[in-house]
């Protein structure tokens, strides 16, 4: 464990503290590209400025889009590490989004 982990860990399952406001939208635009020599895939989002995850397969994307919004929303550690296995994020006002919901486009846009 690192040090903001037990900060953490003290905070919200210690002391039972509670999460600070997300701010989670409820759906974020993603664009994907691949390149063609590579094969790998890119997202970024009109929506999330400096936003950028990187794959070879649906399922890597996709599990590095769930981390990535964890690290980009400063989803506490604590919370994180309890969180689905890529499956799910919980807001503040209990609705969920599902990663796993998202889908990757079949007719991606190649590099140029």
């Amino acid at each position: 464990m690192d040090i903001p982990e037990i900060i953490d860990t003290i905070k919200y399952g210690v002391l039972k503290m509670e999460l600070p406001p997300l701010n989670i939208p409820n759906s974020i635009r993603l664009e994907f590209k691949t390149d063609r020599t590579t094969g790998l895939t890119w997202a970024t989002s009109p929506d999330l400025p400096a936003f950028v995850v990187t794959g070879y397969s649906n399922e890597e994307i996709l599990k590095e889009t769930y981390e990535t919004l964890l690290v980009y929303f400063d989803v506490p550690t604590y919370f994180a590490k309890r969180m689905n296995d890529y499956g799910e994020i919980t807001l503040q006002n209990g609705e969920k989004v599902r990663i796993t919901d998202v889908k990757i486009p079949e007719n991606l846009n190649y590099a140029k």
